[in-house]
């Protein structure tokens, strides 16, 4: 739910869920908004203010809106615009490890364009310095807002600031505790559907994606993971039309058999209420088949590629070494090959040795050469 999760302690948690933009046979779903009220027509000038003036934001209400944000504070930070989507970022480092995570959200640009109201009016009329073209972006800690008309300001008066951050942290909170709402039922009665599983983004370590869409039309993803970078959280999520939610679980679900074993690397459960049933395998494949292209094109952590069979240590030697994480290679590999237990693999073999070249690991390509002449 809405628990801000850190470090080790993120990796234990199998709870969040993904997002994903429901759509295999049709186009890309679009998140359902209000469209934002029309732009002032009659706005007078901008103010001709400049950082020594003081006075870049100081014109009534009502005179320039602000269009975007840049909100940094103690690790967290937000970006919005007037698009549909906020991104909510945090990094950091606890007892155990560095940590990261990256919360997308598309609610709708009328949500998002109420949140853009609320930092204008916690500003108030207090004095904006205005940021040089191509100036350094947001400090750690500040705030950055972009008006229309005026261009980049950032927020300097202390009561301001405290204001502004006050409804961030809000905003983000209530943002981050919500869960996709339940709709009518599908055919069958079904109302949401959750895959669990292993899987991996470009460039980080395998973790553990939870993934969830309901018959309302909303989704969420998550994606957990360790690596030698740290802790690493990311999920997104939105909504789409019911209508398009309702088909894409209608499909997803289609004669879904219940499971009689254990299930595989990929757990997928149709939920009818509060009651789970795990699909059996032939289920499992219609329904990541059937959600496979609304879940890429929604991207971010939807995007994640599921492990849909077991890994077995060659595998992952192989993707390590597409990384370039050579130090993976040796680790993955070193036991059945540098060692000589069991039977060696020529691919194994290949790939040990040219991790140990890249490593300048003498004494790797020594004993290599050894047991694998």
């Amino acid at each position: 739910g809405g628990e801000e999760v850190t470090g080790a302690r993120a990796l234990t948690l199998l709870t969040v869920a993904t997002c994903v933009t429901l759509s295999c046979a049709e186009p890309a779903p679009q998140p359902v908004v209000p469209s934002p009220p029309p732009a002032t027509t009659s706005a007078p000038p901008p103010a001709t203010d400049t950082p020594d003036a003081g006075a870049a934001a100081t014109s009534p209400a009502g005179s320039r809106r602000v269009v975007a944000i840049d909100v940094s504070s103690k690790g967290n930070r937000l970006v919005a615009s007037g698009g549909p989507c906020v991104e909510i970022t945090r990094a950091g480092r606890d007892d155990v490890s560095a940590f990261s995570e990256k919360h997308v959200r598309c609610i709708g640009a009328g949500r998002v364009r109420a949140l853009l109201d609320d930092i204008d009016r916690a500003i108030g009329g207090a004095s904006l310095s205005e940021v040089a073209p191509g100036g350094a972006p947001a400090q750690p800690d500040g705030v950055r807002v972009t008006l229309d008309p005026g261009g980049p300001r950032t927020v300097q008066a202390p009561d301001a600031l405290r204001a502004v951050n006050k409804v961030v942290e809000s905003f983000r909170s209530t943002l981050l505790s919500e869960r996709p709402r339940v709709g009518r039922p599908v055919a069958g009665g079904w109302t949401s559907l959750r895959v669990m599983g292993p899987a991996a983004l470009a460039g980080r370590a395998d973790g553990v994606l939870d993934v969830e869409i309901t018959s309302g039309g909303g989704y969420v993803c998550e994606l957990v993971s360790r690596d030698d970078q740290g802790a690493s959280r990311q999920t997104q999520g939105g909504e789409v039309t019911p209508e398009v939610a309702s088909e894409l679980l209608g499909r997803a679900l289609a004669n879904a058999k219940p499971s009689t074993a254990p299930p595989g690397p990929v757990t997928v459960r149709g939920l009818k209420g509060e009651a789970a049933t795990v699909l059996a395998p032939a289920s499992t494949t219609a329904a990541l088949d059937a959600t496979a292209t609304f879940l890429t094109k929604a991207g971010g952590a939807c995007a994640a590629e599921l492990r849909r069979t077991a890994e077995t240590p060659l595998d992952k030697a192989k993707r390590a070494a597409a990384a370039g994480k050579h130090a993976d290679v040796r680790r993955l590999l070193t036991p059945s090959v540098l060692e000589g237990k069991g039977k060696a693999d020529a691919a194994e073999v290949k790939l040990l040795r040219a991790a140990c070249e890249a490593l300048k690991d003498s004494k790797c390509l020594i004993r290599l050469k050894e047991k694998h002449p």
